[in-house]
């Protein structure tokens, strides 16, 4: 029996690396057909058997003149922008009570980047981004007989009412983002591509609010009273730094086309350096505030990309929807003192729409 045993484990042992490497060969993408050969891979491009290795997530960095590439990056953009202090208050009639809120729609911007692959650092690309965005909305409201108008989220508090008289508002944003990303595209399997990165992210962001209202006839507002008519103007600045990491998929369709989905997200400290609101008889004006802002940014679209003169150059497009949030980042409302709560959420969404070229 122990003979047997012994045999037995001796067999295997003889008979176990043949296994492997037979199991190596099987794993590995080699053509079926005797004699055949594979092609070589073009990086970025759908893979074909026999051209990625077993056990690597390959590159799928473009590589252009001599191995290198560098590549620029031109965006159209078309967002919206929301947040909650774009809700400037309520109209009251006998009959009914209806929102009123200013509505930006959508504005363009762009961005622009550049990037740089390194094939001697297993083609790690070095990226750089700008974005700038800017929006503004007005409206002018008018109230009938019988009507009034409160101040969001400060009914019960300042109780600001209008008879008859006249409420207009305009608010903007002006939105700077500069990022910087250290990233590697590699094959995540035949017919998808990914790409994780990590980096800086920078943001300058300011808004303004000016407001003006005339037939009050309650002067219960805090701190300082209003009477017959006045005028407000917040102002807000602010400036953030910190880690971003981004997360980006190419779903590979053939002859150059993709679907992309991509997620990034960023926990960058914050410092609002201008916090203030002048009224006709009085101005406010609120210390530094500091925190950490999270940020989410999400985008879906489908894009095309091909190479050309021996894929020496190459040439990409794609369009899709961005959806990116700013929590905390709205703070008109609280150096207003028109609400409870310390900030609001910034929203951008909308078409954006990139040109790509590599070289």
């Amino acid at each position: 029996m122990n003979r047997m045993l012994s045999a037995a484990y001796l067999a295997i042992g003889l008979l176990a690396p043949w296994a492997m490497s037979a199991s190596s060969a099987n794993y590995d993408h080699s053509p079926s057909k005797k004699g055949q050969t594979a092609t070589a891979l073009v990086p970025g491009e759908m893979s074909q058997a026999g051209q990625l290795p077993a056990g690597y997530s390959a590159s799928a960095s473009y590589r252009c003149r001599e191995g290198y590439d560098l590549y620029f990056t031109g965006n159209y953009i078309y967002w919206n922008w929301t947040q909650n202090s774009l809700k400037k208050g309520v109209v009251t009639s006998s009959a009914s009570a209806s929102s009123f809120i200013l509505d930006p729609g959508y504005a363009s911007g762009f961005q622009v980047g550049f990037g740089y692959s390194m094939p001697y650092a297993d083609d790690w690309n070095l990226y750089a981004n700008y974005t700038w965005y800017q929006n503004s909305a007005s409206e002018n409201l008018s109230l009938a007989a019988g009507q009034t108008f409160s101040l969001a989220n400060d009914v019960e508090v300042d109780n600001l009412n209008l008879f008859s008289g006249n409420f207009s508002a305009e608010e903007k944003i002006k939105f700077n983002e500069l990022e910087l990303i250290l990233e590697r595209p590699f094959y995540f399997g035949k017919w998808l591509t990914a790409n994780f990165g990590a980096g800086l992210d920078a943001l300058f962001v300011g808004e303004n609010y000016n407001g003006s209202y005339s037939g009050i006839i309650n002067t219960l507002l805090v701190p300082i009273p209003y009477h017959g008519s006045d005028t407000l103007s917040i102002h807000t600045k602010a400036w953030s730094l910190g880690p971003k990491f981004v997360f980006n998929t190419n779903w590979l369709l053939g002859s150059g086309f993709a679907i992309l989905a991509n997620a990034a997200t960023s926990a960058l400290y914050t410092s609002f350096t201008t916090l203030n609101a002048e009224k006709t008889t009085s101005t406010i004006t609120s210390p530094k505030v500091n925190t950490i802002t999270p940020v989410l940014q999400m985008f879906l679209g489908l894009g095309w990309n091909g190479g050309f003169c021996n894929d020496n150059y190459r040439l990409g497009i794609w369009a899709g929807y961005d959806f990116d949030i700013y929590y905390n980042y709205d703070m008109l409302n609280f150096i207003s003192m028109r609400s409870n709560d310390m900030n609001d959420d910034i929203t951008l969404y909308g078409l954006n729409v990139q040109a790509r070229f590599d070289f």
